[in-house]
């Protein structure tokens, strides 16, 4: 995230700037969705072991949750107040804040007024991503980049296409 007056900090530069897990919220699990049972396991496994609960989660990712984990719309609950706190507290400073793939798109849906339910194959984020929102105030983001990887050059482009989101993938391969 950039405030409105900051320049762009890339994420060494502002290592004495950042925000320092608070232990009252935990570390991880303040922004992360957690999965319940899917926990730990590959999208594989999951469709093995679950494939009735897996359908419905695909199907509607926003409002079904995992057996013991959270729905988007519950992770947007949770983790939007984090942010918003956030955005209040560090007024015109440069904040890096770093999250799972799934939980970015959910809050970046829900800061720019899109539909979430959506979110999975509207906005796709590669593993390690970088994201930039610049805040006006703590209800008025801009977009500036999002999904960049141009730190991803040196990979070849085979290793790169293995990591995308399946609903890029040809039907073949879902």
């Amino acid at each position: 995230m950039q405030s409105a007056s900051g320049a762009t900090h890339h994420g060494a530069d502002c290592a004495s700037h950042c925000i320092r897990p608070d232990p009252r919220r935990g570390c991880i699990n303040s922004v992360n969705r957690p999965y319940g049972h899917w926990e730990g396991l590959t999208r594989d496994e999951v469709i093995d072991r679950f494939p009735q609960a897996y359908g419905l989660w695909e199907e509607d990712p926003l409002l079904v949750a995992p057996e013991g984990g959270e729905s988007g719309l519950s992770v947007i609950h949770r983790a939007l107040p984090f942010v918003r706190e956030i955005i209040e507290r560090h007024r015109h400073q440069t904040v890096l804040v770093v999250s799972h793939k799934g939980t970015n798109r959910l809050l970046v849906s829900s800061l720019l007024g899109l539909d979430a339910r959506g979110y999975r194959e509207r906005l796709d984020q590669s593993p390690a991503a970088l994201t930039i929102l610049d805040f006006m105030n703590e209800v008025r983001p801009r977009l500036k980049l999002f999904n960049d990887i141009s730190h991803y050059q040196a990979f070849p482009d085979r290793e790169i296409a293995d990591r995308i989101s399946k609903w890029w993938r040809p039907t073949a391969e879902r």
